[in-house]
């Protein structure tokens, strides 16, 4: 995994966890599945990436997607902020719309 990405995506996980958000990494074998099983496993927000995309990342891929269900208005707005701190370090980051993904990725666009 490209080095800047993964650092890049440490720091959202930690800040994440601190936040309460429950993460995951390399979790079931799609976005579907996930979303199920934590929504079983948690009432809570959670992000994750999926076993798919585990190994996109390990051949190459620059950016990961991010699952999410961040409901909390005010987690999601601290997300958001972490999100918009990270561009202005010279990240690149989005959320998709509908706001069901956050994409981070390796390299500086």
């Amino acid at each position: 995994m490209d080095f800047l990405l993964k650092l890049r995506l440490n720091i959202f996980y930690n800040v994440c966890r601190t936040l309460g958000i429950k993460t995951k990494r390399n979790y079931t074998c799609c976005p579907s599945c996930g979303h199920a099983e934590l929504q079983e496993e948690t009432d809570g927000d959670y992000v994750f990436y999926h076993n798919q995309e585990h190994q996109s990342l390990m051949e190459g891929q620059m950016l990961v997607h991010l699952q999410h269900k961040i409901r909390d208005n005010s987690l999601l707005l601290q997300t958001l902020l972490l999100l918009n701190m990270m561009k202005e370090q010279g990240g690149y980051v989005e959320m998709t719309t509908p706001d069901t993904a956050i994409i981070i990725h390796g390299t500086n666009l």
